[in-house]
């Protein structure tokens, strides 16, 4: 064999193996049941929507440095890492809607604190062009950082604006239908701190309202009401700023009821079918990272699903309160949750009629992790 020949095998063999290499660097970054993902940079929240219009739920995760992952789902269960893009810096706040009535659903995010030197609020839309997320740096907000904000169609125009609380006021950012958000109107000035924003047709009338999680009775809003307050009765404690609320059909008498969850406790209240809401149910748990009302277990009817963890010793559960009407039971813990647990979010990600959930948290706040039919279908109900 001719040097000049050796030469070339080498060289063959070398394209080959760094063909290989390039090859798997290039694989994907799949979320799936088996396997979890790790990022670059800890995660601040996640969020669901559609955002290429394929009907499938796809996955976005707001990391602390700003960046925008986002996980295109395939509808059978497992996701995967298209496209990631840098927003601001700081950024805290994402809402996933559909904002200008088309088939896909866009991202809203805003940054954590106001510029120093202009005192402006950086604000965001960005959208899936099939390739990759294209962001569109809109018209800063003249305020403090935003504690919450939603996605809510309060002047009935037919386009969801950005209904947002930032430094205890309740403000809309009117949607004008072209990639535009505009600061509108106070709605209310809260005068306490608002954690979280809540949507729901909490007087059958059709139209729904807009919540705030204020202390001590939650506020319900809309467009040329009164405001009111929600919870009635004699409480048994003193209602703090929830940290997450939700509004669902619990009992199947077509109202709307709450679920709302403290830093320290669930709060079940049933509406009365006028909205307002006596006391049904608390239980007091430790240190509650998230809350979600969906179908666990397949029966047709929205369960409860909260994150929390306990300090001694230190462990994080994921627990679901199955709903049967009219009573809530613990089903046995079926998910140990990954260690410090920020966010979750919950959703029938492949169509067999039973939520899955994908879970944020680890040491550094960095994994992924996706838990398809949670709990254990061969527990017996109690």
């Amino acid at each position: 064999m001719t040097v000049t020949h050796r030469l070339r095998c080498h060289l063959g063999a070398f394209l080959v193996l760094a063909a290989s290499r390039s090859l798997l660097a290039q694989q994907p970054t799949v979320l799936s049941g088996e396997t979890p993902v790790t990022l670059s940079n800890p995660g601040r929240q996640l969020a669901l929507g559609d955002l290429d219009g394929d009907g499938n739920v796809d996955l976005v995760v707001l990391r602390v440095d700003g960046t925008l992952d986002l996980f295109l789902g395939d509808g059978k269960g497992t996701f995967t890492l298209r496209d990631s893009q840098r927003t601001f810096s700081d950024s805290s706040q994402i809402v996933i809607g559909n904002t200008d009535n088309d088939h896909r659903d866009e991202i809203l995010v805003c940054n954590r604190n106001p510029n120093s030197t202009t005192n402006r609020t950086g604000f965001s839309l960005s959208r899936w062009d099939g390739e990759r997320l294209k962001i569109t740096t809109l018209t800063p907000l003249p305020f403090a950082p935003i504690s919450s904000m939603l996605l809510f169609d309060y002047n009935r125009d037919g386009l969801k604006d950005l209904c947002a609380v930032l430094d205890k006021r309740l403000v809309m950012i009117r949607n004008d239908g072209n990639d535009m958000f505009v600061f509108s109107e106070e709605i209310a000035n809260l005068g306490t701190e608002c954690r979280t924003l809540a949507s729901g047709d909490i007087d059958g009338d059709g139209t729904p309202e807009l919540i705030a999680g204020v202390s001590p009775m939650l506020k319900a809003f809309a467009q040329g009401k009164e405001p009111r307050e929600l919870l009635t009765g004699s409480l048994p404690w003193v209602v703090s700023s929830p940290v997450a609320m939700v509004f669902a059909d619990l009992d199947l008498d077509n109202d709307q009821d709450l679920v709302s969850c403290e830093q320290a406790m669930l709060l079940v209240a049933e509406n009365d079918g006028k909205g307002s809401f006596p006391f049904r149910y608390r239980n007091e748990l430790l240190s509650v990272t998230a809350l979600a009302v969906a179908d666990f277990d397949g029966e047709h009817h929205p369960d409860i699903a909260i994150l929390y963890s306990r300090p001694a010793p230190e462990q994080s559960y994921f627990e679901v309160q199955c709903n049967f009407p009219h009573s809530l039971r613990v089903l046995p813990r079926s998910v140990t949750t990954l260690q410090a647990p920020r966010a979750m979010v919950t959703q029938d990600f492949d169509g067999d009629g039973r939520a899955d959930v994908v879970v944020l948290g680890g040491p550094s706040g960095n994994v992924l992790r996706l838990h398809m039919d949670p709990i254990d279908q061969t527990a017996t109900h109690p």
